[in-house]
């Protein structure tokens, strides 16, 4: 692990050059461009930094001196940031931090990415990216060979693959290389990295074949000095122009200070020319010539190295808008006390053009995954938020970049045209038919005010079309007292998917009930069936009816005929018993006659007596099942649960 990085020219030996104090920059990578573009890209440069946002962190099995090399893209509201790690021993790795806002970073806890067992051992130099087309992201980093590992989520750094080499071994035409950047157009990826050797080299791919395939590396820069083109290269698309940036760190000045500075080119697989006042350590693009730190912060560092811009988007195109250009870059304390480069106590700061004139950012709500021809999950949200006191009309278009060959291609639409006063929101709608091909598309979302132009990418997904059906869906579960005449109904949406039309036969039923249940619900539909003629739900009403409590009065007895009845039988004993035996019986016979008029005339005084209530339909919980038949094809249901109090 160390040999190789003891081969390093510069960066991983003691320095000769390297001043006390040593700030990487984040590196931005500018395409060269025509004299007519050039006119609306700064060809010089000034900042203002913060001090130290992020340190270095140790945990209980890591004991961390630096942090650098860092990689920032926004995914799902957060800032997504991979860099490398130096322990005391002067051993590298990478971290990975996440954070809403830069104001958080310093209190981000990082995940040490040696606790992947894929990622243990020397890696370094992270670029993290979303390579659309694949839907995957992808974790770039130098681990002698230039590597590359893919993970489904990039906050989820424990995922990351395997390291895999894009190169079976350094190629004849390479001395030496660090510091790997991919970017790509519509047809190419593009693999640039440096050599601590004064040589810009590219190598290139099919997108297709991304990421395998890479040529042998060419060089399409060098200067004799090697310290006029070092190391940290990092390569941007310049939004709203046909021009790409490149940043290239540099050493300079009479303590061999860290700085960078650009080239520009026209396309990625063009020349490369330097741009303006941006090539010495006088006047830099980034350095210490042309940097002022906040107020109240000290000037904590004067070499700025590794680092890179914060792009647009997350991407494999690394879109950057130079009306909002920030650059994320290591540095360090002055009078560090470091022996070595590799025990350099790095930290990052974050610097901001002061040409930043008021602009907007343009962001949206999440990428799109769908079905070909659904109707449902198709929209994002595009948000246009002010920035500088920007205040203006944004204008909002949209368009795709579909798949090669793709038939029925996906199309987009924004429900406004524009948004006023700088800030607002529009709702972007993806729509497919069921021969779209299957595939990964950019909708590619420009926002215009003036000469601004800003730009916000939707990555749609579109997987195989679903077959024709429907689905049966409710409003909601009811809950009633017995015999309840409102609040008693759902609204039943059948909902149709994959082109379905016809007619569905509507049904319901009570298919639960509680034990030893009485007077069950009943359950009805206002309509039979409904007929799906295109794409739009049709709607049915259930409605549930219950048996409501009463009170059930018993019939009062005839007081006569229930008591006279012993009378009658006394008198029967006593005169149809022969006379031998009447006499010993007659005395009770005549008690029991008497006994029962006395019974007649109480019993005529009492009335009707009330019975137990009847309940109505049993308390509890009911499952109502309800039925979508198609004439042909599988039938759908949706439950409603019947709560009865």
């Amino acid at each position: 692990m160390n040999s190789h990085i003891l081969k390093l020219p510069q960066k991983y030996t003691p320095l000769r050059k390297r001043i006390p104090i040593v700030l990487a920059a984040a590196a931005l990578c500018l395409p060269a461009f025509s004299s007519a573009v050039a006119q609306t890209i700064p060809t010089s440069y000034s900042w203002t930094s913060t001090g130290p946002i992020i340190g270095a962190q140790s945990d209980a099995t890591h004991s961390m001196i630096a942090v650098k090399d860092p990689s920032a893209v926004r995914y799902n509201g957060q800032w997504i940031v991979y860099a490398s790690d130096v322990n005391s021993a002067g051993n590298y790795n990478m971290e990975y931090l996440h954070f809403a806002d830069w104001s958080e970073a310093s209190a981000a806890t990082p995940y040490f990415l040696d606790d992947n067992p894929n990622l243990a051992g020397y890696h370094t130099a992270p670029q993290v990216f979303y390579f659309a087309p694949q839907n995957l992201w992808y974790l770039i980093f130098q681990s002698g060979q230039p590597q590359f590992s893919t993970n489904s989520d990039p906050t989820q750094p424990q995922n990351w693959t395997a390291p895999t080499n894009f190169f079976a071994s350094m190629p004849a035409s390479v001395s030496a290389w660090l510091d790997f950047w991919i970017i790509c157009d519509s047809a190419n990826c593009y693999l640039f990295f440096c050599g601590d050797n004064g040589n810009f080299y590219r190598s290139s791919t099919p997108i297709g074949n991304f990421p395998n395939g890479f040529s042998d590396p060419v060089i399409v820069y060098s200067e004799s000095n090697q310290d006029n083109l070092f190391e940290a290269d990092n390569v941007y698309t310049v939004e709203g122009t046909s021009m790409y940036l490149a940043n290239i760190e540099c050493i300079g000045g009479p303590d061999g200070h860290r700085f960078f500075r650009t080239l520009t080119a026209s396309s990625l697989d063009g020349a490369w020319t330097p741009l303006g006042d941006t090539e010495t350590f006088t006047t830099p693009f980034l350095g210490s010539a042309n940097v002022t730190f906040e107020p109240s912060v000290s000037a904590w560092t004067y070499d700025f190295s590794s680092g890179g811009a914060l792009i647009d988007g997350n991407d494999q195109t690394d879109p950057i808008n130079i009306n909002n250009l920030q650059f994320l870059y290591q540095g360090d304390e002055p009078n560090n006390g470091a022996i070595s480069y590799n025990l350099i106590p790095w930290q990052l700061g974050l610097a901001t053009s002061n040409a930043n004139a008021p602009t907007f950012l343009l962001s949206n709500s999440g990428n799109i995954s769908l079905a070909a021809g659904a109707t449902t999950g198709t929209t994002s949200t595009i948000s246009v938020s002010p920035i500088g006191g920007f205040s203006g009309t944004v204008g909002l278009t949209c368009s795709v970049s579909s798949p090669t060959g793709a038939s029925s291609p996906a199309t987009c639409s924004l429900a406004s045209p524009s948004v006023a006063s700088g800030a607002g929101s529009d709702l972007l709608t993806v729509a497919t038919t069921s021969t779209t091909t299957v595939g990964a598309y950019t909708i590619r979302v420009t926002g215009e005010s003036g000469a601004i132009t800003v730009i916000t990418n939707v990555i749609v997904n579109v997987t195989a079309p679903l077959a024709p059906g429907f689905a049966v869906t409710n409003s909601g579960n009811i809950t009633l007292i017995p015999g309840a005449t409102s609040g008693n109904t759902s609204t039943v949406t059948v909902t149709p998917s994959g082109g379905f039309t016809g007619a569905v036969a509507m049904s319901c039923a009570i298919s639960s009930s509680p034990s030893g249940a009485v007077d069950l619900p009943t359950c009805s539909l206002a309509n039979s069936s409904v007929t799906i003629s295109g794409t739009t739900a049709q709607t049915d009403t259930l409605t549930v009816s219950t048996t409501p409590a009463s009170t059930v009065l018993n019939k009062p007895a005839n007081p006569f005929w229930s008591t006279a009845g012993g009378a009658v039988l006394a008198l029967a004993i006593l005169f149809g018993i022969p006379a031998r035996r009447r006499k010993c019986l007659s005395i009770l016979g005549l008690l029991v006659f008497f006994s029962s008029i006395a019974a007649i005339g109480c019993g005529s005084s009492s009335g009707g007596s009330g019975a137990p209530q009847n309940p109505g339909t049993t308390a509890g919980s009911y499952s109502i099942t309800v039925t979508g038949t198609p004439t042909s094809g599988t039938a759908e249901t949706t439950v409603v649960t019947l709560t009865v109090n």
